[in-house]
This record gives C-alpha cells, sequence and structure tokens, in this order.
C-alpha cells in the first residue's frame, strides 16, 4: 500500500474570525492532492484572553503557556464542530498510528499529552515555555516529530516578500521562536482570506 503524503496544517486563531472561514477552509482543502492532513488549530482569542489575564494578574510566563495549550484542546474540538469530517486526536500514540495508514484522513489534533510527555524528550532542545511560542512553533516541532512531508500555515495575511522561516520570525509574521525550530523544512504558507500561497 502506497503511504500517502503526510501534511501538518497549523490553522492560524485569527481565521475564526474571518466570515468566510469553513467555506474557504473547505475549498483549499478540496483543492489539495490527496493526503494525510493534521490540523493544529491556534488559540486566537483564547490566548489573547490569557494574555490579558497575565498582564492584570501577573500568573506567569510558564502558567500562560501551558493555559494556552489547554486552550488548544477547545480549539481541536472546535475543529471537529465546524468540520465534523474531521476527527479528533489527543494522544501522540494514536496520531501515528494514523500517520501509518494508507487512507486519505483529515485529523484535528490537540497536542497538550505531545507537548507534556513526548515534546520534551527528541533531540532538539525543548520549546520554550512562553510568550516566544505559538502554535506556528508547536505545529513545525510536530511535523518533525511525525516526520510530516510538508508543514502548511494558514493565516489571514499575507508574508513578507522574500523572507525565510527566520526572517518571518524576525518581522513577527510567526512567533519568535519558529525560526530556530523550522530549519531545514518544506513550508508552505496560505492567506486563507484570498487563496493566495507561497513555498520556502
Amino acid at each position: 500500500m502506497t503511504q500517502l503524503p503526510l501534511r501538518v496544517v497549523k490553522v492560524g486563531g485569527s481565521l475564526f474570525d474571518f466570515e468566510g472561514f469553513i467555506p474557504a477552509l473547505r475549498d483549499w482543502l478540496d483543492s489539495q492532492s490527496p493526503a494525510i492532513h493534521v490540523l493544529v488549530a491556534g488559540g486566537g482569542k483564547f490566548s489573547d484572553a490569557v494574555r490579558e489575564l497575565d498582564e492584570r494578574f501577573g500568573i506567569g510566563l510558564i502558567n500562560s503557556h501551558w493555559m494556552c495549550v489547554r486552550l488548544l484542546d477547545c480549539t481541536a474540538r472546535l475543529m471537529v464542530l465546524l468540520l465534523p469530517e474531521a476527527e479528533l486526536v489527543t494522544r501522540f500514540e494514536e496520531l501515528k498510528k494514523h500517520c501509518t495508514h494508507g487512507r486519505e484522513h483529515l485529523l484535528a489534533y490537540s497536542c497538550e499529552q505531545f507537548l507534556q510527555h513526548h515534546e520534551p524528550y527528541f533531540d532538539e532542545e525543548r520549546l520554550p515555555q512562553d510568550w516566544s511560542v505559538t502554535t506556528d512553533s508547536i505545529a513545525a516541532r510536530l511535523s518533525a516529530a511525525i516526520d510530516a512531508d510538508e508543514l502548511i500555515l494558514l493565516k489571514s495575511c499575507d508574508p513578507p516578500p522574500d523572507a525565510d522561516a527566520r526572517q518571518l520570525a524576525e518581522q513577527g509574521y510567526t512567533d519568535e521562536h519558529f525560526g530556530q525550530v523550522a530549519v531545514d523544512q518544506a513550508i508552505r504558507w496560505v492567506n486563507l482570506t484570498n487563496g493566495e500561497e507561497w513555498w520556502i
């Protein structure tokens, strides 16, 4: 059985504010060649609320980080509600099994268990537990962990022209850590609001 390509797709949290989000996402998925798609949804306004609470009460970087990670379970479950054809996956072991299947699949991945129990033990330096890391870097680390063929970032704006992963991080298009964790990955950027795509 031929193994289908494996794509990790970070779905930017800002897209939840885009009125045409789900039709545009479905159109984009339908336009892709057959693959196993692993959706990692950003925190959006959930994470913004944690940032405001941290500023108000000083709950700390590590506590804020893990609160945001746990809220990603909510956005993964929201993806399944919005895309009933997607399957919720919460365990890394289960995700790896799906990745070895030969059939096309759409998965919404909740990454808390991966970040707690698997990500710290990879050869690479552990992701920082602070505001320098968002689902941009989390999706990149997951992509490397499952040896994905492609990492795709769905955003709501165009990237700066002719920028590599490190420059995109420096210019604020991704989180600060992305340029360090996304080294040597095949990356595609998509502005889902207009369908424009870029490759690096």
